[in-house]
């Protein structure tokens, strides 16, 4: 029964989590043009995270996120964990509040002084 409704029945909460997570997307792209000199990214299609590149002097994508996480109280996933093509990148989850997001990323521009 619960199979037929879900096929049946109205969709609106689909449109709505679009809605949520589009507007999201835009503002983690929009906080991190403001940051071009730390990443580069490609704007993503369909995921619920990004993967900039790291552009400043670093090691790895390791010491990145732990840098991050320890100085700037910032968490990411480092991109060697996706494989030897994620290295020199990180991923951003933007599934979490737009409030979440700007508090990430006030940290990070403080942490890079921008």
């Amino acid at each position: 029964m619960a199979a037929h409704i879900a096929l049946t029945g109205v969709s609106d909460h689909l449109h709505v989590f679009n809605s949520i997570i589009t507007r999201r997307q835009k503002l983690i792209c929009e906080r991190l043009d403001s940051l071009t000199h730390v990443f580069s990214y490609i704007k993503p299609e369909g995921a619920y995270y990004i993967f900039p590149r790291i552009l400043i002097e670093h090691e790895n994508s390791r010491g990145f996120a732990l840098q991050l996480l320890n100085k700037a109280r910032v968490a990411v996933t480092p991109g060697s964990d996706f494989g030897p093509s994620g290295e020199h990148h990180v991923r951003m989850a933007y599934c979490v509040s737009e409030d979440v997001i700007n508090l990430a990323f006030d940290r990070i521009q403080a942490y890079f002084k921008v």
